[in-house]
């Protein structure tokens, strides 16, 4: 029972986490204050809000796994993946704005959480998927 609720609780974080840039599709604003960039070109506003689609297409699998368990193994999954492509990608930066380096540290710190979830639901008892 307590394998089952910290995975439902990582689940949780990593939804909240991942769904909150979702708000930078109200506009420049909202994503100038999550990344610390200039969005002064359309195309590029356009890119980030689409990012902020793609944040969902990652956060709604995990609030869903949350209630159904055969959800939970490709929902972190998925998260996995995305965070560690951010977490390359930033590494071939010379340097990050503060902005982008708390987003550094958040991940960092989702990984350690879905890692041992994620073990929790590939293993034998009752956080694994039913």
């Amino acid at each position: 029972m307590l394998a089952e609720r910290c995975v439902q609780l990582v689940l949780l974080l990593a939804a909240v986490i991942h769904l909150a840039p979702v708000t930078g599709l109200a506009g420049a604003e909202a994503l100038q204050r999550l990344y610390g960039i200039d969005l002064a070109d359309p195309a590029t506003l356009m890119l980030m809000r689409h990012r902020a689609v793609l944040f969902a297409l990652v956060g709604l699998p995990l609030a869903i796994g949350v209630f159904l368990p055969t959800w939970r193994v490709p929902a972190l999954t998925g998260a996995l993946v995305s965070l560690g492509a951010f977490l390359g990608l930033a590494a071939t930066l010379p340097s990050l704005n503060p902005a982008l380096l708390r987003a550094v540290r958040i991940d960092i710190g989702l990984i350690a959480l879905i890692v041992p979830a994620l073990w929790l639901c590939l293993r034998p008892g009752p956080a694994a998927p039913g």
